[in-house]
């Protein structure tokens, strides 16, 4: 049987006084990745800063014209139209008659429309080199944390033995299966997200109807299939998103058999983790979610509150395994000789 609540309350007990010996383990971690997160994408955001206002700086300077004769549209120097109901959303005009373009586009807004689908791509890469990085270290702390509940040591060196070969190969396997469920949900993002922004870009164009029944008449007549069709992928896609998940499920506890097994093959331990994780995948997600609001904390205090929660979620993570382990021996579904380095 899982019992959520006696894995997480017994991990509560046993971490006392482990934060504080975890805490060099603790800032190491956070720093890291602080560091890379900030070395990769802040340079990368102040460009894109810097390129939205020139955008906005040469748009407002070639956006300068005067109304035409029908009083509802009016011309600018670029020979472009736009339509008289969101010259309000978008323009402004002095008392001769000019116009000059607002700044109706959020930098955010900017960021993401502008992005190519070969930005994306790399983007989505590069985001998932950090992800095998975060993983590297996930599983050394776990490494680290099961050592100590053996051997009773908690000194940082000992932390830094926990960076075997092995480590980053289960690290490896790990990110490359979760890098390969998470494929076509990452496509269909992309192109979905290209879609609107085409669609949102052909709608600004589209006339407006002046009564409000007529407007949302027109509204819905502006609308491409395309939108159709992209809403029934997004349903598709829910679907293989739980799949998916269920799926990356099973190796949640391959890292705890690589810990507590020190000469187990990788290859062994992803196949142990899956025989394991059968039958109680969902009560390992509700044990996840369990976690929510200390996730939260720990990013509010810019990931300095792991220090508090990186002991009692190990704890709790690895008591589960050990509940897990057991049931599955003595259930059938594996023996003591499977976790032989030998078979």
């Amino acid at each position: 049987m899982f019992d959520r609540k006696k894995y997480k309350w017994e991990a509560y007990e046993k971490s006392q006084g482990l934060p504080k010996k975890m805490v060099r383990v603790s800032l190491a971690r956070v720093l890291v990745l602080v560091l890379l997160y900030a070395a990769v994408y802040f340079p990368y955001y102040v460009k894109k800063h810097s390129d939205w206002k020139k955008n906005w700086k040469e748009t407002v300077m070639n956006a300068q014209g005067t109304w035409n004769g029908f009083g509802d549209l009016h011309e600018f120097q670029a020979g472009e139209e736009i339509d008289y109901d969101n010259i309000q959303m978008v323009y402004s005009y002095g008392e001769d008659g000019s116009l000059s373009v607002k700044q109706r586009l959020s930098y955010w807004e900017y960021v993401k429309d502008s992005r190519s689908v070969l930005e994306e791509t790399v983007i989505y890469l590069v985001g998932w080199a950090l992800f095998f990085v975060f993983t590297a270290m996930s599983f050394a702390v776990s490494r680290y944390v099961f050592n100590w509940r053996k051997s009773g040591e908690s000194s940082f060196a000992s932390f830094l033995k926990s960076f075997s070969g092995r480590t980053f190969r289960g690290a490896a396997w790990y990110s490359l299966w979760n890098f390969i469920f998470s494929i076509p949900m990452q496509t269909v993002s992309i192109l979905f997200s290209k879609l609107l922004s085409d669609e949102r870009a052909a709608a600004s164009s589209v006339p407006t109807v002046a009564s409000g029944l007529a407007s949302a008449a027109g509204e819905a007549a502006t609308v491409s299939p395309r939108v159709g069709i992209a809403m029934l992928v997004i349903y598709l896609m829910l679907f293989y998103v739980i799949f998916a998940y269920a799926k990356v499920m099973g190796y949640s506890m391959m890292r705890y058999v690589l810990a507590d097994n020190p000469k187990l093959g990788v290859c062994r331990a992803m196949n142990l983790s899956k025989k394991m994780c059968k039958g109680c995948r969902e009560n390992i997600l509700v044990m996840q979610l369990s976690f929510f609001l200390w996730w939260i904390f720990s990013i509010i205090t810019l990931g300095f509150g792991f220090i508090l929660l990186m002991p009692y979620l190990e704890n709790s993570y690895i008591n589960a395994y050990e509940a897990i382990k057991k049931n599955s021996i003595e259930s059938g579904v594996l023996k003591e000789e499977d976790f032989d380095v030998l078979q």
